[in-house]
């Protein structure tokens, strides 16, 4: 647990290691990274955290010893799962740092389904230089197969201010969340430092990748029924799907935030284009 050194530990917690940190000092950050590094570094962690020390905290006590089945978590989904919510979706939100994707060729054929399905992306990224240029490669990439007026009309990103994502380097995406009675969301593998390192995550795009070679996506879902469970029981990174409430709060702060920057980028167009992008890509309106 991390708390600010300023407030008082509520009584049932008193007795778990917390890190404890001047939120009001700008290094606060600098200052939380040094203290995880040296805890795991060092088994005894900090003096001053040796005298609190346990051997358990609330969440590890009752969990001790007992087996949970991921069938038992639905609030945890699998990459099969989020594959099919993401092409059941008429409109995907998504929150990213970083555009990690463009490296992974399923990154490349959803979009492009997704694109000749009419179904519209909205993409929310760090704007960074490094980021930006990312951007810009995923537009080349699938200019190779798709017209520039199918990727306008059906894919957008717009940059925002780094500060937005200091402690959220994690991507969050929202699904049909312009529609109140079908949205949904989740957070990306938050426990994953890396892409990819989950062994079926592997088998699941080697799949879906013959699959869109043969233009047959449709039999992916059902080819992914059919494995075996002792492959499917091989799944160790999953999504966290968001609560109800949770979606709304993120949609609304999307939108506020969304719609600004869609303004913003209409102000330097005239015409034909100013009209274009605020009819397409204004959420709820035109912004006139």
């Amino acid at each position: 647990m991390v708390a600010d050194i300023k407030s008082e530990l509520p009584f049932d917690i008193r007795s778990v290691e917390t890190l404890q940190i001047d939120f009001s000092n700008p290094a606060f950050l600098s200052d939380l990274r040094k203290l995880l590094q040296r805890s795991l570094r060092d088994p005894e962690v900090l003096d001053e955290l040796e005298k609190r020390r346990i051997p358990s905290n609330p969440v590890t006590a009752p969990l001790s010893d007992s087996k949970i089945f991921i069938e038992d978590l639905p609030w945890l989904w699998g990459y099969c799962e989020v594959l099919k919510r993401e092409r059941e979706a008429a409109t995907v939100w998504e929150i990213t740092r970083d555009l990690f994707w463009p490296r992974e060729a399923l990154f490349f054929e959803t979009i492009k389904e997704a694109i000749r399905k009419r179904r519209k992306h909205y993409f929310m990224v760090e704007n960074s230089e490094g980021v930006l240029r990312k951007v810009e490669a995923i537009k080349h990439e699938l200019q190779q197969e798709l017209s520039k007026n199918e990727i306008t009309e059906l894919l957008h990103f717009v940059a925002i201010d780094t500060q937005y994502f200091v402690l959220w380097p994690i991507a969050v995406v929202l699904y049909d969340a312009d529609l109140a009675t079908r949205r949904g969301g989740i957070i990306c593998e938050p426990m994953q430092s890396h892409v990819g390192e989950d062994s079926f995550d592997k088998l699941v795009r080697k799949l879906f990748l013959q699959h869109a070679r043969s233009g047959d996506l449709d039999a992916f879902e059902q080819r992914i029924l059919d494995l075996d469970w002792t492959q499917r029981r091989q799944e160790a990174t999953f999504d966290i799907a968001l609560d109800g409430k949770v979606v709304d709060d993120l949609a609304t702060a999307f939108v506020k935030i969304w719609n600004e920057k869609i303004i913003e980028e209409a102000q330097k167009k005239a015409g034909d284009d100013k009209t274009a992008l605020l009819n397409t890509w204004y959420i709820g309106g035109t912004g006139e």
